[in-house]
């Protein structure tokens, strides 16, 4: 759904007598609920259609959808594409369209209805402009009140028959919830806990109360300016302040604004859906997730400054981020329209990470780009590698406008000024616009998809870029932030990371990381291979499989090969290897690659 023309639907539905087909009545209870629909492309079938979801009613009974003419001041009828239109456009500066659904009966239903004076239901004023009394005494007249538009809530809130369906947009730490093929990612702390410091065991969602908000004068004048609302309530009212408003009308943005902007300066990627939340449980109000956007938006540029302001300060964070860290390298790309430079692209590798990647990780890389959330709809790319413990290494990120192949091939141009050209560099991406014609053109590289043509050494079996998407779903809660502080929120993550890894690798003992040879270990139990030796270091190691045929393979442990090939692949001593290893005293640990 386009934000730009989302409009929130309130829909109230008055008490009602379902005739059923077995002339059974069944009796419903006033319902309210709230959807978010797209004007442009929503029509008035769509509209009916919507309401059948949740609205029982039968077969001679249709349902009358109306809503009140703030210029006529009327209640007027929805029944057809132009009327809902004109109904969208009375109401578009505050993105609210209330309206009123009766079940109306028809036919002969109606006329032995009306002549056993059955029941009517009561009619009240709509929430968005008064009623004349003889108007309130017609059928068409409604009532209708104000329910929160979050998108995250859709469900409706009577105890009729119809249900609500949710409306929630999916919402994509470090990837952990990403159903991909695993490749370590971020265990660190999951498999290292005794080795992390104790510091980290604090809970990082804590805020100190500050701003004294049980104190908040709001919180006793909630309900002073909602006195238009009239509802019957069928329970005993409680106060204010043993109990949650359904609806509040003055918590406005600049409210909402001054009240969280403690919590975006702690940090400034919480989302609008856990703001809302926690005024809602400071304050015991509901606050619509309008008010929750905008607001947030306002108290980020006080926070960070506007979105002009960041591409203002481009070249500086290049400037400061080169001096403090000699060797990094920050390439800004402009466009010159009007005379005017235009912020264009821009990529950043750190100089710890090409170290790293080009010291001590496989020369394997993922490299994929997901779309910015922000004002500004560009691209974030990035350049992952893997390190012994196969978690995630970035090497190098940038941001440009698209993806096309100028784009991409500029972006790997830099990655190639970055860490040049390795032996047996393994570049894994997916079928993209423009980036596989890019990494073809620079340096020459080969697309390879299959296992069987990579390098061995590469030491790494990896034929997906999912370690990249991996990247993007770490970073997707600072996609909205503007570009620089984008730029240097993800800067923050690698050092902390870094950091963590530094502790973990301070404490750790042996020549090969802990993780890989208890892997090892695992695969050398109940081993039942026959191993027929050549020489000391090269022989034969044969078995059966599953359906009982022979197999054999050729292992020379000086050379660390297999005929298989497992072994090269990896830098990893294979199960064949593993048999014939533990015919000699020697160690395993000799037989692993350096990489781990």
């Amino acid at each position: 759904m386009d934000p730009e023309s989302a409009c929130r639907l309130v829909i109230w539905v008055p008490t009602y007598v379902e005739q059923r087909p077995d002339g059974k009545d069944d009796y419903h209870v006033t319902n309210d609920y709230t959807r978010v629909v797209d004007r442009d492309t929503f029509s008035w079938m769509d509209l009916m259609e919507l309401l059948k979801e949740d609205i029982v009613y039968g077969p001679d009974q249709e349902l009358h959808v109306m809503y009140f003419d703030d210029n006529q001041k009327k209640i007027l009828r929805i029944d057809s594409d132009a009327s809902l239109l004109v109904a969208f456009e009375m109401f578009w500066d505050i993105r609210r369209l209330a309206i009123l659904v009766d079940v109306k009966d028809k036919g002969h239903r109606l006329a032995v209805l009306n002549a056993s004076n059955t029941i009517s239901t009561q009619q009240s004023q709509v929430e968005q402009g008064p009623i004349e009394e003889e108007e309130a005494q017609s059928d068409d007249s409604s009532s209708s009140s104000d329910t929160d538009p979050s998108k995250s809530e859709g469900k409706g809130k009577g105890k009729g028959k119809g249900k609500g369906k949710s409306n929630e947009p999916n919402i994509d730490d470090w990837g952990e919830y990403d159903e991909i093929e695993y490749v370590g990612v971020d265990d660190e702390k999951a498999n290292y806990k005794d080795l992390v410091c104790d510091d980290e065991v604090a809970d990082v969602d804590y805020y100190p109360d500050s701003d004294e908000e049980d104190k908040d004068p709001l919180v006793v004048d909630d309900e002073k300016g909602c006195e238009s609302i009239i509802r019957k309530l069928p329970h005993k009212h409680t106060c204010a302040s043993t109990s949650k408003f359904e609806h509040n009308c003055m918590a406005i943005n600049h409210w909402f604004k001054d009240r969280v902007i403690n919590y975006l300066r702690a940090d400034p990627t919480i989302g609008p859906k856990a703001l809302k939340e926690k005024l809602e449980e400071n304050y015991c109000i509901k606050i619509s997730y309008y008010v929750v956007w905008d607001g947030r938006q306002m108290a980020l540029d006080e926070v960070l400054g506007g979105w002009e302001d960041s591409f203002e300060h481009v070249f500086s964070w290049k400037r400061e981020i080169e001096t403090k860290s000699p060797g990094s390298i920050v390439e800004v790309d402009c466009d010159i329209i009007g005379g005017k430079h235009r912020f264009s692209r821009m990529f950043v590798a750190l100089k710890p990470c090409i170290d790293g990647f080009l010291n001590g990780c496989r020369p394997y890389l993922g490299v994929d780009s997901t779309a910015l959330t922000g004002r500004w709809k560009g691209q974030l790319a990035s350049a992952i590698a893997v390190d012994g413990h196969n978690w995630m290494f970035p090497v190098a990120y940038g941001v440009f406008g698209s993806e096309t192949t100028e784009n991409w091939q500029w972006f790997m141009q830099m990655l190639n000024k970055a860490i040049g050209s390795r032996s047996g560099l393994v570049i894994s991406t997916d079928a993209g616009k423009g980036i596989d014609g890019a990494v073809t053109k620079v340096d020459n590289h080969k697309l390879l998809w299959a296992r069987s043509m990579f390098s061995y050494n590469s030491k790494c079996n990896y034929c997906t870029n999912n370690i990249a998407k991996t990247f993007n779903s770490c970073v997707r809660n600072e996609k909205g932030l503007p570009v620089i502080d984008l730029m240097d929120r993800i800067r923050q993550m690698i050092m902390e990371r870094f950091c963590t890894r530094v502790r973990i690798a301070e404490k750790l003992t042996g020549k090969i990381l802990s993780r890989v040879m208890k892997d090892l270990h695992e695969k050398s139990r109940n081993l039942n291979f026959s191993v027929t030796k050549c020489t000391p270091l090269i022989g034969e190691v044969g078995g059966v499989n599953k359906d009982l045929i022979p197999w054999r393979f050729t292992v020379d442990l000086e050379r660390r090969e297999c005929s298989c090939g497992a072994w090269q692949m990896t830098g990893l001593p294979c199960v064949h290897a593993i048999a014939f290893i533990g015919t000699r005293r020697v160690d395993l640990e000799d037989y692993v690659d350096k990489y781990y």
